[in-house]
């Protein structure tokens, strides 16, 4: 008797253990099939412009590789209802399912992320002050505080800002502060912004890898 509950017993913790190694190989398995999911709506919708690998072909439009899944998230869900304004991307984003959606920021989340741009050494120190400590007389936070002292942002609501494009991000805080793009907090930030200070920003982000 004893012998016959001692083996009911191994073969439950066998069972248990197989199902938990299942478990962890469907969870495994799922994230790989929308990740490749993901990769065909990028091939089909945004490599024009995004490039294949998630680095832009140009660079007024972004880099997407290794930028974090919600934050993309957010932001497609933005053009696809409106609430960003792009024509190119509304129209783009508004045939995405909420599916398709987080398939294709899991795909541009699992890519490499690009290398830091050389550095301008004109513009690399007041940019690197700024975003360090920020300009407290101004009323300018320290942009680290939410995008990390290496520019990788806090995941997952804060964006990574390393190595995108200068050109890309001067023309996003621009946006901010004209109040054409709405953020509550990066309005708030960015008018108090120069367009040397956002020159000096651009810059010093760009270099970061």
């Amino acid at each position: 008797m004893k012998y016959i509950a001692r083996h009911m017993l191994i073969c439950l913790f066998f069972s248990l253990a197989h199902q938990h190694a299942y478990s962890e190989d469907n969870l495994n398995a799922a994230k790989n099939s929308s990740v490749e999911k993901g990769a065909v709506i990028a091939a089909g919708t945004c490599a024009a412009c995004h490039g294949t690998d998630g680095i832009a072909l140009v660079p007024s439009y972004p880099n997407l590789a290794g930028q974090h899944k919600g934050y993309i998230e957010k932001q497609l869900n933005h053009f696809k209802s409106g609430t960003r304004v792009n024509a190119i991307m509304n129209a783009m984003a508004a045939p995405l399912s909420a599916e398709d959606i987080s398939n294709v920021s899991e795909f541009y989340e699992a890519q490499s992320s690009a290398p830091g741009n050389p550095i301008n050494e004109n513009l690399f120190n007041s940019g690197r002050k700024l975003f360090a400590v920020g300009d407290r007389d101004r009323g300018i936070p320290a942009c680290s505080g939410c995008h990390s002292p290496n520019g990788k942002g806090i995941y997952p609501n804060y964006p990574s800002i390393a190595g995108q494009s200068a050109t890309y991000s001067s023309s996003q805080l621009m946006l901010f502060k004209r109040g054409e793009r709405i953020n509550t907090m990066m309005q708030t930030v960015a008018k108090h912004l120069t367009d040397a200070d956002i020159e000096a920003l651009a810059a010093y982000t760009s270099s970061l890898n």
